[in-house]
């Protein structure tokens, strides 16, 4: 069990990144620490 916990948050960590690099993202945190959380989606 412990192999697909480690694949679902590469994963998840790989979409994230994704996201942060086209801006997508909102930080959650303060000066010295963020989790960076994607942003919803404005398609209509």
């Amino acid at each position: 069990m412990k192999a697909v916990e480690d694949a679902i948050d590469a994963l998840i960590c790989a979409w994230v990144g994704i996201e942060y690099l086209y801006g997508r993202t909102k930080p959650h945190g303060d000066d010295t620490a963020a989790i960076w959380i994607p942003e919803p989606s404005r398609a209509p």
